[in-house]
């Protein structure tokens, strides 16, 4: 949750990643950039980083990634475009990846039974550690937290494959940091009050600094 510091970090090996000619390490620093900056509010930023990685990187991993942020910033037919251009794809994995990404975004309209539709179709094509993290959080959103911690609980038991999701040896460990979080959502939702504090508490612990989803924990947890 320091995102401040991260950001400089990053910056710092942006730029020395493209005096190199690594624009693949650029891309992926890129990504990460434009999340943090997502989440201490810098949106415009944000939207540049976001930009800059897909100039510097065609692969899945940048274009998956990239359309997650555009959706959250409620770029829908940026996101849709990357969507379509991964379902049109023969790889299992592609046609996955997209429609994880228009389920995203039916959850982001309200539609949460199709996101759920969608999701549940993504893994018939490749069981995903991504897919499954969104289901949860769709079935969450939908209110169907039993559903969710299911969901959730397989994450953690698969965490493995969070470190590197894209299998290109770029870290993705990140992602993983916000897991005890919505395993705290969801298992307040069923009434495991004991447990999700716990939970929080473990996130709260990794974000010392703060940021959107610390915010929302320290709420839940007041008396």
């Amino acid at each position: 949750g320091n995102f401040s510091v991260a950001n400089g970090m990053l910056e710092d090996a942006i730029e020395t990643d493209l005096a190199a000619g690594n624009n693949g390490g650029a891309a992926t620093k890129s990504i990460a950039l434009a999340e943090t900056r997502l989440a201490s509010g810098d949106r415009d930023l944000a939207r540049n980083a976001t930009e800059r990685a897909l100039t510097l990187s065609g692969r899945d991993a940048t274009k998956v990634a990239a359309a997650r942020i555009f959706v959250a910033l409620g770029e829908h037919e940026i996101a849709r475009e990357i969507s379509g251009e991964l379902t049109s794809r023969l790889q299992p994995q592609s046609r996955a990846y997209g429609r994880m990404i228009e389920a995203m975004l039916a959850r982001a309209e309200g539609d949460h039974v199709r996101a759920i539709d969608l999701l549940r179709s993504a893994i018939e094509l490749a069981d995903l550690w991504l897919v499954r993290f969104e289901l949860g959080k769709s079935y969450l959103e939908a209110e169907y937290f039993a559903e969710a911690v299911s969901e959730f609980n397989a994450a953690s038991e698969r965490r493995g494959e969070a470190v590197a999701l894209f299998l290109d040896d770029q870290p993705s460990f990140r992602y993983l940091a916000e897991l005890p979080y919505w395993i705290a959502r969801a298992e307040q939702g069923v009434g495991m009050q004991t447990s999700s504090v716990q939970r929080y508490e473990t996130f709260l612990a990794l974000r010392p600094e703060g940021g959107p989803l610390a915010d929302d924990a320290r709420q839940r947890i007041q008396p």
